[in-house]
């Protein structure tokens, strides 16, 4: 599941986050934060209290081979040889070693949840003409 933050840009929840970023810094225990971080605080805070093993990453962060293939789920040769060889998900070099951004790895994830709606949305269709 990804748990995903977009850019906070209004200046008031700028000013926020900032001064609540001093008021922890300097060991304040009450913060007050802008409403838009409600419901990533909320749905992150649901994960910590399952007791969910948690990673934060940006979106231009640059993975290496095996963040990736754990952030997908499959194997570091599946991922080299399946995805990133076979052009399915961009990635470069930086020395003999392959990068690839948490942007790319998400757009690929995304596709694949949707299509993975579009079938099952098929096969309901399917089962409901009597044909499956």
């Amino acid at each position: 599941m990804i748990l995903e933050l977009k850019r906070v840009v209004q200046q008031e929840d700028l000013r926020l986050v900032e001064h609540a970023l001093t008021q922890l810094e300097s060991g304040k225990a009450t913060v007050t934060l802008p409403a838009v971080l409600t419901p990533f605080l909320s749905e992150l805070l649901r994960h910590v209290r399952q007791g969910d093993e948690l990673t934060v990453v940006t979106r231009g962060q640059e993975l290496t081979t095996n963040e990736a293939a754990l952030l997908l789920g499959v194997s570091r040769p599946f991922l080299i040889h399946n995805l990133l060889e076979a052009g399915i998900i961009p990635f470069h070099f930086v020395g003999s070693h392959r990068r690839i951004t948490v942007a790319d790895l998400l757009a690929y994830q995304q596709e694949k949840e949707r299509q993975h709606k579009l079938i099952d949305e098929i096969a309901q269709e399917a089962q409901e003409m009597g044909l499956y």
